[in-house]
């Protein structure tokens, strides 16, 4: 009994310095590997937020925001018919009703400024959709917005304005040539954010770390590369 005693202690001893060798030489090793120098990483951070910049300003000119039912709909028009013919049922119209005006044509235009980057806003034919006329009661049901709206993507075919750039245009924070409205809105706010200022910097700070490339003119001969790189061998 003793001896089973004494063998296991002896091999829990073993195991646990066994396992206290393994974590000594695992950190010892883990401690000599250099680590990412933090300009890199700064470098890597600073390329990401250019090129987030870039595919916003990309979406923007493509994907425009989408245009107010309410306002392709003729929503003043459908109140102003309500307010006509639904009120003649009862006691009488009510379309002239100063806070009954008051109340929807106020809600349309604070409504309606959410709404001034949609695509109608891009085309006459639908900005009426928008204009203050749009928010005064009409008893007119009468109602193209859907279909001068589908007009408009019709003859608009496909969206231009998107320019490809170059990382050196991310770094300088050009607009490459044909880009459109949206596109140079969005990205000359990141132009003012120092989004792509801050690019060239960490770009810059990089430069030291660069590795340098001898020159090999003339170099014919395994030895005379060796040479060129800074090795000392009499080539034959």
């Amino acid at each position: 009994m003793n001896k089973f005693v004494g063998f296991n202690v002896k091999k829990h001893v073993l195991s646990f310095l066994a396992v206290m060798c393994v974590v000594f030489f695992s950190s010892a090793a883990q401690a000599q590997i250099e680590g990412c120098d933090e300009r890199v990483l700064e470098a890597h951070k600073a390329k990401g937020q250019a090129q987030v910049a870039y595919d916003v300003s990309v979406t923007e000119q493509i994907m425009v925001k989408p245009d107010s039912v309410l306002a392709l709909t003729c929503f003043n028009r459908s109140a102003g018919v309500s307010a006509q013919r639904g009120g003649e049922l009862f006691s009488g119209s009510f379309i002239g009703n100063t806070s009954f005006i008051s109340l929807i044509g106020d809600m349309l235009q604070a409504f309606f400024a959410q709404f001034i980057d949609a695509e109608a806003f891009e085309n006459p034919a639908t900005a009426v959709l928008y204009a203050t006329g749009a928010t005064n009661l009409q008893d007119d049901p009468e109602c193209t917005g859907i279909e001068d709206m589908w007009t408009r993507v019709k003859e608009k075919g496909v969206s231009g304005g998107v320019p490809l750039v170059t990382f050196q245009d991310l770094i300088d924070g050009i607009i490459p040539s044909g880009a459109g409205p949206r596109f140079i809105q969005n990205f000359n706010t990141a132009n003012a954010d120092n989004i792509f200022s801050n690019l060239q910097s960490a770009m810059t700070a990089l430069e030291d770390l660069k590795p340098v490339v001898p020159s090999f003119a003339g170099a014919n001969r395994l030895c005379d590369v060796l040479n060129a790189m800074g090795h000392s061998i009499p080539c034959p």
